[in-house]
């Protein structure tokens, strides 16, 4: 009778462990993700970007609004702040970004996309006010994949005379 018993603690014993140790590889998991938002806060910090947190509108409403909005990566790798943008009161459901080629039609979209993934994640955004709301997706297109090193975007072509 004593070892049933001590087979039912054990199991109990077992399971409690294994709560624990489930609870602790969460917990790593979680603080390894606001570490590295820390992390992101105090490099975009040093590289003089601007850093706030952004309003979540229903995810209903329609457009988006933002004050400087920059792209993270950019700054980042840069070390500097770079030229932010501005949107005062879109309130349509598409955007099309048009311009010269190397005129930045990318990295705004990179800032833009960025920013709409860290509203999501409960972040801060790249930019002195960011508000729009809470998609569940960001839909783009490109001819081609960007480039890596960050001399051109991703719809730019090349030409040889």
């Amino acid at each position: 009778m004593c070892n049933h018993g001590n087979e039912a603690v054990a199991e109990i014993l077992a399971a409690a462990a294994e709560h624990v140790r489930g609870f602790f590889s969460a917990l790593t998991i979680e603080l390894t993700f606001h570490l590295g938002c820390v992390r992101l806060c105090r490099a975009l910090d040093s590289a003089g970007a601007p850093v706030s947190f952004p309003t979540a509108r229903p995810a209903t409403a329609r457009g988006f609004s933002f004050i400087q909005l920059v792209d993270p990566t950019l700054a980042v790798r840069r070390g500097d702040r770079p030229v932010g943008n501005d949107v005062d009161g879109f309130d349509g459901d598409v955007v099309f970004v048009t311009g010269a080629n190397q005129g930045g039609k990318t990295t705004f979209l990179r800032s833009v996309g960025l920013a709409q993934v860290m509203l999501r994640a409960g972040m801060f955004v790249a930019g002195d006010d960011y508000e729009a709301p809470a998609h569940s997706g960001v839909f783009t297109h490109f001819r081609r994949p960007a480039d890596a090193t960050m001399r051109h975007g991703g719809s730019t072509t090349s030409s040889s005379a």
